[in-house]
């Protein structure tokens, strides 16, 4: 009984609460109070049972976290942030490469 009721408040809460637990946008993730920019991004790094670590390029902030709860398949994430990295490194260096005369 405590247990469906303890849901159910989580629940509320989330809805009136609307507070996003992970956004990832054109300009990078934020993941709660934490924020990397695209450029800011090393790595993805390799997703644990219950955490998925996004690695900061040297020196540039802290680590993104990413529990569980907020994503049901963390493995799926990663391989899709993996690629969605990849395509910002690669727009990167195109417009690094461009003619802009």
């Amino acid at each position: 009984m405590m247990v469906a009721f303890g849901r159910t408040a989580w629940v509320v809460a989330q809805l009136f609460g609307n507070r996003l637990l992970l956004l990832v946008d054109a300009n990078g993730i934020r993941y709660r109070d934490t924020r990397l920019e695209w450029g800011q991004i090393g790595a993805i790094g390799v997703p644990h049972k219950k955490t998925l670590k996004i690695i900061p390029a040297a020196g540039k902030a802290r680590p993104l976290m990413i529990r569980h709860w907020a994503v049901r398949d963390l493995p799926a994430l990663a391989g899709w942030l993996e690629d969605v990295l990849k395509q910002h490194r690669a727009n990167l260096q195109g417009d690094s490469h461009a003619d802009h005369g």
